[in-house]
């Protein structure tokens, strides 16, 4: 079972210590005093959930943090109401009106992007790592800073759940896309946030029978996300579809496995 200490900031006003007690019961997490003591003695070792004045962070033992925010989504949000086009978007055939499930919220920066795209269409994001749901479905519902994203991310459904769970109980052809991005076994990039992420994150890795299920579920297409050199070398996919200057390509299951 995942495990994490909830506290506040030193401090606290009423609000922040009523607020890390709800989070707490919630979620299922141990709630500490703060009294003035480090986050060290009131961590005992685990990842600490602090509730400060202005948002909520996941604290780790090296002292680095972690927190929601719309990272590259704002920007390529803007990029799309240009009229720029959106390499994810191109190979989901996103359109207003469809449905995903991304099996790998995470910081839910491309369920942002789909939900902005499908407009009042459906998108339902898994997230397994009980931490990260908790950043992430507490700052989609938070998050008040540019009017573009505020409403995909009130729209966008986050669920605490594996997707290998969660695949078997749909019937089929339930999603119009099903989208995987796991988290890549051997990381180059040199994002801090990303190697934040990883501390914590689900060390799921998707297979030919997670696939199989997965296409199962979808009307249209299933979509992986990875890098450019890792997908080349799968069987899986029909096509795929990648920028020019990036190191990150998209594996498309348009047929059956």
């Amino acid at each position: 079972m995942e495990e994490a200490i909830i506290t506040t900031s030193l401090n606290p006003d009423i609000y922040q210590v009523e607020r890390a007690k709800e989070l707490a019961e919630k979620f299922g997490f141990l709630f500490v005093e703060r009294n003035k003591k480090s986050l060290i003695e009131v961590a005992r070792g685990l990842p600490v959930l602090l509730v400060t004045k202005n948002r909520l962070e996941v604290v780790f033992s090296d002292k680095t943090k972690l927190y929601f925010h719309p990272g590259m989504a704002k920007i390529r949000i803007k990029g799309i109401k240009k009229g720029q086009q959106d390499i994810m978007v191109k190979a989901m055939g996103l359109a207003s009106g469809m449905s995903l499930l991304d099996c790998t919220l995470g910081l839910a920066q491309d369920g942002i992007v789909a939900q902005y795209v499908i407009k009042d269409g459906l998108v339902v994001g898994l997230e397994k790592s009980k931490i990260i749901y908790v950043l992430t479905s507490e700052g989609l519902k938070a998050y008040d800073e540019d009017p573009d994203l505020i409403i995909p991310m009130r729209k966008l459904k986050a669920e605490f759940g594996d997707f290998n769970e969660y695949l078997t109980s749909l019937p089929p052809k339930s999603f119009d896309v099903v989208y995987f991005d796991p988290m890549f076994k051997n990381t180059t990039g040199k994002s801090a946030h990303i190697l934040r992420l990883r501390k914590i994150a689900a060390k799921d890795y998707i297979n030919k029978y997670v696939l199989k299920k997965a296409r199962e579920i979808a009307r249209e297409r299933v979509v992986v996300k990875g890098r450019k050199e890792e997908i080349k070398t799968l069987p899986f996919f029909d096509k795929i579809i990648a920028g020019n200057d990036s190191e990150i390509a998209f594996g498309i299951i348009e047929g059956q496995i």
